[in-house]
């Protein structure tokens, strides 16, 4: 069972959406969603896989992750995971805050897009109106 935690906090982190890809052909393997504790179960044959996890709020991957190399692969960076036998992936993941950037601002830097200071990054209409 893997984990997903708060770097600043080590809390754990729910709802962060969790994917595995197999680094040989890059297929996507597994997604799963962690549960309101934070945990996630991806069972692996042996090989070479990424793991990417997003989450609202956070980035990834985060500067304090140590344990797993990161590799980059387009525009997004995923810790690297070399597994012996087949097994649920044991890791516990870290994320770091964001401070306060959508997932959309962090996907245009990601890319090296620029992203306007002065312009609202998303805009949402009341159904009701105007108060």
């Amino acid at each position: 069972m893997g984990s997903v935690f708060d770097s600043s906090n080590n809390l754990l982190v729910p709802n962060t959406l969790v994917k595995i890809f197999d680094t040989k052909n890059w297929k996507l393997l597994d997604t799963q969603m962690t549960d309101n504790r934070g945990r996630f179960g991806l069972f692996v044959e042996p090989g070479e896989y990424a793991l990417l996890a997003v989450a609202q709020g956070y980035r990834f991957p985060s500067r304090k992750q140590k344990d797993f190399p990161i590799m980059v692969e387009k525009y997004q960076s995923l810790l690297k995971f070399d597994v012996k036998e087949g097994k649920t992936l044991e890791a516990d993941i870290l994320l770091d805050p964001a401070e306060g950037e959508t997932v959309g601002e962090q996907f245009k830097k990601a890319k090296g897009e620029k992203i306007d200071e002065n312009k609202p990054q998303s805009t949402f209409s009341s159904p009701f109106g105007q108060g």
